[in-house]
């Protein structure tokens, strides 16, 4: 502001220090537009202008929230979805079935309206989740509508505030600088009009030529001051102007922004509502949610199964095998006759091999390596229709003093002969009798057909009989069966084959005396023969050339069998002629067969 100096009388233009921004407790501006510091109108501006700043950080902050809240309403919505939580359930009939779930107006389940097992859970948990879903969804909705929005059309209004302000007020402070630049032009030329320079009263005019200088009527100070002073009018009148200005902006401002903070809290209001709401419908779902599932115990699915009649209960017994009824169960073909261990002697080692036997109603006897073996694979089977039983030895019977063992013999169809041995004489009986029931008899001779020497020969007597005939007749036939075996023994198998071959010629031409004699007469058992003896072997086998081998049973083993050695020669009585001349060295005619 323009004062007069009172030190002198010309007058000086002196500038009093404009404000800065006032500190907190100082004394108010009163000037419209300072020299110095900060304009009044500058800083309603500038205030007007972080408001604004502050209506943008909240409308984005707030929209921020709106598209979070959308976004988790996107993820939720997701979790809804059936490969998350798929129902009804695929296996829905072995559990507690899913009621119809009843909804409130906040969309809430009602507690206790399910089935009250898991399959009712799990569509109570994607309803559940899917409210929470739709209540996100719709808070970020009213978030954007009613929040946002205003927020960013505050900022506008701000804006726009701002510009008005600065339009009018700026304009007017223009005016202002303009007039204050006018005044001090005048100010200037009365200060100069007055000073001592040029003051008449105090310096005489210097001499001139042509007389002396007088001084301009514009630059008399009494016209200067007149001027000054109107000038001064002006420019208080612009200024005054310039200062109701401000006091009606700086009301206007006062008065925007108490609307814009109202609209913000309105705006914060919505907000805070619409998301209290939003929570406390969501924990009413969750605590519902959970009671349901607090409901339903850890044996509840479980006892219900149990009620479908579908887990076999803990008391049902093992099955077995007695218990199973098929066809054929109880027919008596299928149960075997007998059965046990029994010992088959080698044809060419005439060792014993231990096996398990067993004898069916159908006639057959199985082999089985072990009791264990399946019995559907067995290892050989005898069809007895179609086999011959060998004539049944007696303990009784002995062979010089030895006790015979328990064997008997099965010829199969082909013609071979099976010795079996049982454990014991009893074991022995069981067997027999349920072979005998199967195997064809053996042939029985017819005595009649015999001539006088070979009845004779044969040590048949018509006159004995009886028991001491039976009995006599036993012991012949032990001591001719061992016999036998021991000349069995020490052939070689071209003799054996030989001696069979020999047998079934004599068979087939009807001569086979021995035979004949092994059979009972249709009128009483036969004659026993008188004992045979056995001449011991000679002391020197004869030698003979090496041989290639002949059977099946040698080409196994790899090499030949023992060499030949003379075979003993049995004979009915001490003067009996010699083997026949085909090299068997026994007489077969004079040995019955089996």
């Amino acid at each position: 502001m323009y004062r007069w100096s009172s030190s002198s009388s010309v007058p000086q233009v002196s500038k009093s220090p404009a404000p800065s921004s006032p500190a907190p407790g100082a004394a108010p501006p009163t000037e419209p537009l300072p020299q110095q510091g900060t304009r009044p109108h500058d800083i309603l501006i500038n205030r007007c202008h972080e408001v604004k700043r502050i209506t943008k950080s909240l409308a984005s902050y707030f929209d921020g929230l709106a598209q979070a809240h959308h976004s988790h309403s996107q993820v939720l919505a997701k979790l809804s979805a059936p490969s998350v939580i798929q129902t009804p359930l695929p296996e829905s009939s072995l559990f507690i079935p899913a009621a119809s779930t009843t909804s409130t107006a906040a969309g809430v389940g009602t507690p206790g309206a399910g089935g009250g097992g898991w399959a009712e859970l799990l569509v109570q948990t994607k309803e559940t989740n899917k409210n929470v879903a739709e209540s996100h969804a719709e808070l970020a909705k009213i978030v954007s509508k009613d929040v946002v929005v205003p927020l960013k059309k505050l900022r506008g209004e701000m804006k726009a505030h701002i510009g008005n302000l600065d339009k009018e007020v700026s304009k007017l402070a223009e005016i202002v600088l303009k007039e204050r630049d006018i005044s001090l032009t005048h100010l200037t030329a009365l200060t100069n009009s007055l000073s001592p320079s040029t003051s008449p009263s105090t310096s005489p005019a210097p001499p001139s030529s042509h007389g002396p200088v007088a001084p301009t009527a514009t630059s008399d100070p009494v016209l200067l001051r007149s001027a000054v002073e109107t000038q001064l009018k002006v420019q208080i009148a612009k200024e005054n102007d310039l200062l109701a200005a401000v006091k009606v902006w700086t009301e206007k401002t006062q008065t925007k922004e108490q609307a814009i903070w109202a609209e913000v809290n309105r705006c914060w209001t919505v907000w805070e509502q619409a998301n209290s709401n939003m929570l406390l419908g969501n924990q009413q779902r969750s605590m519902i949610l959970s009671a349901g599932v607090d409901c339903v115990g850890p044996d509840t699915e479980w006892n219900h199964f149990l009620t479908l009649n579908h887990v076999i209960p803990a008391s049902t017994p093992a099955r077995s095998i007695d218990n199973l009824d098929y066809p054929g169960h109880e027919d008596p073909m299928t149960v075997p006759l007998k059965e046990g261990m029994l010992e088959r002697q080698k044809r060419i080692m005439k060792s014993w091999t231990t096996g398990y036997y067993l004898l069916t109603p159908q006639g057959h006897l199985h082999t089985y390596p072990t009791s264990s073996a399946p019995l559907p694979s067995p290892s050989s089977s005898l069809y007895l229709p179609h086999c011959t039983l060998g004539p049944m030895p007696t303990p009784e019977a002995s062979t010089k003093g030895r006790q015979l063992e328990a064997m008997f013999t099965i010829e199969d169809q082909s013609g071979t002969k099976h010795v079996l041995r049982a454990k014991s004489w009893e074991e022995l009986g069981g067997w027999w009798e349920g072979l005998v029931k199967f195997t064809k008899p053996a042939p029985i001779p017819d005595i009649s057909t015999l001539d006088t020497d070979a009845q004779a020969a044969a040590g048949i007597d018509s006159q004995n009989g009886g028991e001491d005939q039976d009995e006599d007749e036993r012991e012949a036939e032990a001591q001719r069966a061992a016999a036998r075996e021991a000349a069995q023994r020490e052939m070689t198998s071209e003799e054996r084959e030989a001696q069979q071959e020999r047998e079934r010629q004599e068979v087939e031409d009807g001569g086979d005396i021995g035979a004949s004699a092994k059979g009972k007469s249709p009128t009483g058992p036969p004659p026993a023969l008188p004992p045979r003896a056995v001449p011991p072997p000679p002391s020197t086998p004869p030698s003979l050339p090496p041989r290639t081998p002949h059977t099946p049973e040698e080409a196994d083993i790899g090499f030949p069998l023992e060499s030949p050695k003379s075979p003993p020669i049995l004979t009915d009585s001490p003067d009996a002629p010699p083997a026949d001349a085909r090299g068997s060295g026994v007489d077969m005619s004079r040995v019955p067969s089996l």
